[in-house]
């Protein structure tokens, strides 16, 4: 502020005086430049040097003219002896006789004009010699002026002149210029030399007098002109604008410290419903009355009358408390000298520990809540304000106070920072907003360090403080970079910043000299904790030299091992060979082994040791111990694999991230696609920990480990669990023995724990025990069963698939009367297939072209014995796919087991309760419907437009001919039919898919297929007919009615008589009645006669 009231006093004196600036009318008697080439000895002898030259050229011009003339005459003495021939001459008419050529040549004796460089004015001279010699402190002073006046255009366009760009000027002037031609302040003139104009023409020696050959300077006496703000404009620019709809209407209030109430109040019918009409009034009322302002304030922290987390808000307050105000001419008239009226209160002990009691307070009540960053920039500039106005008794309190508000914002950061490393969070749009607290958190943390630049500062910037200045002045830099919104920071944001570079820049010295006394010691621990190569390693000793001997520089050049790092204490900024953070480039990010790992997250990385390699900034996981390196590897053909690195800083631990097609013919499914597989060179061991990055428990969760000695050992279980070698003939045996029934190999795995054998179907989540003593494999699902050694139980004939499940009672012969048999049946899509006329159609079930979302489906059958068939357990979907078994397995002779053939046990399941429903049929079973009609052949008429011809294409190579129900078809299109009449009751329902484009599709012609069930009805038993309702709908449909046309009413049809067959039969005349015995056809010409024509009917 002493600085600032010193300014306003040297202003208002220069103001006073009489003489002009270095920027208007230099050539006048009273300029400062006039005045100093005049007291200049070294400027006078120069100018002394040009006239001299000047003077010298004019005698060189006058001789170089006596010249001219004296040749002219020459050739005009010759003239008078000759006489004209050129008439005579009528072969040559265009050659000139010698007379005339030697009067031409007299003629173009020509001589160039000469202009003066410099004006003969001495006064304007001095000007012209004191812009070429003019001091460089002056220079740089006046074009700091000249800038800071052109503020709105910095380059300014003008049609004007420059001296030394022009003849003779350039030529003559130029050696005596002493600047530099970058300056913004140039010798110009808004006039051409006389050189350069239409009048440098050269003048003809015969005509032109000597006086005319010379000219005096034609350039003005000017520099670059200046377009100087109106004081409205610059109020304007120096006033905040707030672009907040809630606050706009008050933009007024925030323009001065005039009394603006009564308008506040009147202005209260354009209060935005979002703001409280008492918020409103208490905002605009804030600077009214520039003595009460700091009272206003000390009133909003004890009533919290605004709303803090408003960026109006903080707009208001920080313009109130860092504007001067308005300044009093009398400096006598203050308290102090130093001090206006606005700030005066802050002079009164009393009135600052009020503020100290309030401010601290809200410190305390947000310490934990970062979610409010605005409410810190108040406190913090209402902190820094005060504690440079305030008394000397004061200056400790407010030191502490400081300090709160840098530990708070450092407390935050890191908060923020942990958030922002949270895998859980995908959102960018969520980690930009924070990135963005986090960057104006850094500047309100860099805005306490402007305490060092207070004359009466008593705190001692230590190394810590230089180490975390850089910390927060690298976070502010690297989440500008990585924040991709940073293009929409507001204009208050950018001001902020641009305050904390200035702040930097000016406490920089300190720096510098800390920094050098410690040998760089502090960028050293800085390294150690901002690299995180450095971090895994423990400490750094690199070797360290300031770039520039400038005091302002803050670039300093290191070298670790085999890199180069370069920090710029600044504006932030760490690079290391030559990179700075941020994020992995693309070919990383969509590589395949990236994506299944870490999926959508966002790393922020900085350069590695390696060249193309990359390592994470913030560590992970627990406490932030481990480091993940990202880095290509160049195979073989040129090819190019990711690695991955995980490190440890702890342990210094290092694992290998191993993609899973290293092993997908060597382990279970599960063990491949489920896990993530880590390799740790040292112990020579392989993790296998869940696939998902984001998971909580990444580390710790460790399910299998593969030793060295190359067996796998199951972790989670309290006794140890070794994984069966699938290529073994233990494993072999039993997998083609019974499990090959349920599943293929990939997804079976076995577990060995003492004499106990656990057998997992990892698709189908159901699990067996194997017993090494009793040689007994029992259920895990259905505990009282085991696997039947005979897999035949006299239905489902030439089904390869299934598992047939005995009640262990059955070997103790307790109750076996009362027990039944479970059979286990994978999903799939299933196929027969009948490789000669003799044998079964064999039955397999494709599981490999299932959909996922059905890949783990099973269905469990009980075996009754009582009743002699399949029951199923789960309605409708475990009953139709019954049906569907007992269909792909029929045969024209009846199961031993059943007594009936599987086609008629089909139909019975499917005419009974339990496969009808009345609401939409699920994915899976519409599936197996859609497998039920298929079995159906394709029926058409061939061509399809006639109905001469039959086309039914048979499903060959598959069931007998005899089995291809065309009942399939019709009953199932009936069922999804039956199912879908109450659609509307069930919007989620499923319509369509694939059994819906099958009916829709015309590979079966649907009243061809009825017909043909009709024609084949009486070969099918009755059991596997359709039934009576099915069957009279088919009549229905088949018998043949008469043509009734129906006649709808609309707008725009017309009442036409209807036609009849009697019609217009007697236009032409009477009609002939013949017998059709009497007609002959042959020969074709009687049909030309009169008997034969049209109007004869013939019967």
């Amino acid at each position: 502020m002493i600085r600032a009231r010193d300014l306003y006093d040297y202003f208002l004196e220069f103001n006073e005086k009489r003489y002009p600036d270095l920027l208007s009318d230099i050539d006048s008697q009273s300029a400062f430049g006039v005045h100093f080439a005049e007291q200049s000895v070294e400027i006078n002898e120069n100018l002394q040097k040009i006239q001299e030259q000047i003077e010298q050229d004019k005698r060189d011009k006058i001789e170089e003219i006596n010249n001219a003339k004296e040749k002219y005459e020459e050739l005009m003495k010759k003239v008078n002896d000759l006489k004209c021939e050129c008439e005579s001459n009528i072969y040559y008419p265009y050659q000139k006789c010698d007379r005339c050529t030697i009067i031409k040549e007299a003629d173009n004796i020509k001589v160039n004009i000469y202009e003066c460089p410099i004006p003969s004015e001495r006064r304007s001279a001095l000007a012209v010699m004191f812009e070429l010699q003019m001091p460089n402190e002056i220079r740089c002073y006046r074009d700091i002026l000249w800038q800071f006046v052109n503020r709105p255009k910095p380059n300014p366009s003008n049609n004007m002149h420059e001296w030394l760009r022009t003849r003779p000027h350039q030529s003559k002037l130029g050696q005596y210029f002493k600047g530099s031609h970058n300056c913004k302040v140039k010798l110009v003139s808004t006039t051409k030399s006389i050189t350069e104009s239409h009048y440098s023409t050269a003048r003809q020696i015969k005509s032109t007098p000597l006086e005319d050959y010379f000219y005096d300077n034609g350039l003005q006496v000017q520099i670059s002109p200046t377009k100087i703000n109106e004081f409205q404009d610059e109020c304007r620019t120096l006033t905040p604008e707030l672009t907040d709809s809630n606050y706009k209407d008050l933009q007024f209030s925030i323009d001065n410290t005039e009394f603006t109430q009564n308008r506040v109040i009147a202005e209260l019918s354009k209060c935005s419903l979002k703001l409280k009409s008492t918020e409103f009034v208490e905002f605009g009322s804030f600077r009214s009355g520039h003595r009460l302002q700091w009272w206003n304030l000390l009133s909003i922290l004890e009533l919290d009358s605004l709303s803090m987390d408003e960026e109006s808000v903080v707009i208001l307050i920080t313009h109130a408390l860092l504007q001067y105000g308005p300044v009093t001419k009398d400096r006598k008239s203050l308290i102090c000298s130093w001090c206006p009226e606005s700030h005066q209160k802050l002079l009164e002990d009393h009135f600052v520990d009020e503020l100290i009691m309030r401010l601290e307070r809200h410190l305390k009540d947000c310490e934990c809540n970062w979610q409010n960053e605005l409410m810190l920039v108040i406190i913090t500039v209402i902190v820094m304000r005060v504690f440079t106005i305030c008394n000397s008794t004061r200056k400790d309190q407010m030191t502490n106070l400081v300090l709160k508000c840098r530990k708070t914002a450092e407390k935050w950061i890191q908060l923020i920072s942990k958030n922002i490393q949270n895998p859980s969070l995908p959102d960018s749009d969520k980690i930009n907003a924070l990135r963005g607290k986090m960057v104006m958190i850094g500047i309100t943390y860099l805005l306490t360090y402007s305490i060092y630049t207070d004359s009466s500062n008593i705190l001692v910037l230590t190394n810590q403080d230089v180490i975390s200045l850089l910390t927060i002045a690298t976070t502010i830099h690297d989440n500008n970079i990585l924040n991709k919104k940073t293009i929409h920071m507001s204009v208050f944001m950018r001001n902020l910043m641009r305050y904390s570079e200035y702040l930097l820049l000016s406490i920089h010295p300190i720096i510098s000299k800390l920094l050098e006394e410690s040998s760089y010691e502090s960028l050293n621990e800085f390294c150690a904790i901002h690299w995180a190569v450095v971090r895994t390693k423990g400490t750094m000793n690199g070797k360290w030299k300031k770039r520039n001997k400038d005091i302002y520089d803050g670039w300093y050049d290191g070298e670790y091992e085999s890199s180069k790092i370069s920090i710029d204490c600044l504006r932030g900024r760490f690079f290391v060979n030559k990179m700075t953070i941020g994020f992995l480039p693309d070919r990383i990010t969509s590589d395949e082994l990236f994506r299944r790992i870490f999926g959508q997250h966002i790393f922020e990385v900085q350069a590695a040791e390696s060249e193309d390699s990359y390592i994470t900034k913030h560590g992970y996981h627990t406490d932030g111990n481990v480091h993940y390196e990202f880095t290509y590897d160049n195979g073989y053909y040129g090819s190019r694999q990711l690695i991955v690195y995980e490190q440890y800083v702890k342990t210094n631990d290092k694992f290998q991230l191993i993609p899973p097609s290293c092993f997908e013919t060597e382990l279970p499914d599960i063990l491949v696609s489920n896990y993530s597989h880590w390799w740790n060179e040292n112990r020579k061991i392989l993790q296998f920990r869940p696939i998902h990055f984001q998971d909580s428990n990444f580390l710790s969760d460790i399910s299998y480990v593969l030793f060295s000695k190359g067996y796998i050992m199951m972790c989670n279980t309290e006794n140890k669990q070794y994984l069966i070698n699938q290529s073994s003939s233990f494993f072999q045996n039993l997998f083609k023995r019974y499990f090959i029934r349920l599943d293929d190999e990939p997804y079976v795995y076995m577990l060995r724990e003492n004499d106990i054998i656990h057998i997992h179907l990892s698709r189908l989540g159901i699990a067996f025990k194997y017993n090494c003593r009793n040689k007994i494999i029992t259920s895990r699902e259905y505990s009282d069963m085991y696997i039947d050694e005979d897999q035949w139980f006299g239905t489902l004939t030439g089904l390869k698939s299934g598992l047939l499940l005995s009640p262990i009672a059955i070997i103790k012969q307790n109750n076996s009367h009362y027990l039944c048999r479970k059979l286990i049946v994978p999903f799939g899509q299933v196929q027969a297939i009948k490789k000669s006329n003799d044998d079964h159609q064999t039955v397999t079930i494709e599981r490999k072209s299932s959909s996922t979302s059905f890949i783990h489906e099973y269905f469990v059958f009980i075996l009754n014995d009582r009743l002699r068939i399949l029951q199923p357990t789960d309605s409708p979907t475990g009953w139709l796919y019954l049906a569907l078994l007992h269909a792909m397995t029929s045969h024209s002779l009846p199961d031993q087991y059943m007594g009936m053939t599987g086609m008629e046990r089909c139909f019975q399941l499917l005419h009974s309760a339990g496969c009808w429903s009345a609401q939409p049929y699920d994915s899976i079973t519409r599936n197996i419907l859609l497998q039920i009609a298929t079995i159906s052949p394709k029926v058409n008429f061939y061509p399809e437009h006639l109905t001469c011809m039959i086309k039914i294409d048979w499903n060959e190579n598959s069931l007998p001919y005899s089995m291809q129900h065309f009942g399939y078809y019709l009953i199932v299109k009936k069922l999804v039919e039956t199912s879908e009449e109450w659609n509307f009751m069930y919007p989620s329902s499923i319509s369509n898919d694939e059994i819906q484009k099958f009916f829709q599709s015309k590979k079966y012609n649907e009243k061809l297929l009825a017909k043909l069930y009709w024609d084949y009805r009486d070969s099918y038993n009755p059991t596997a007919r359709l039934s009576a309702q099915m069957e009279k709908e088919i009549c229905c449909t088949n018998s043949t009615k008469s043509y009734q046309p129906v006649w709808n009413s609309c707008s725009y049809s017309t009442n036409y008589s209807p036609l009849r067959l009697l019609d217009h039969l007697y236009d032409s005349g009477d009609v002939n009645l013949k017998d059709s015995e009497e007609l002959r056809c042959f020969p074709l010409s009687r049909w030309l006669k009169a008997e034969y024509e049209l109007k004869n009917i013939w019967i």
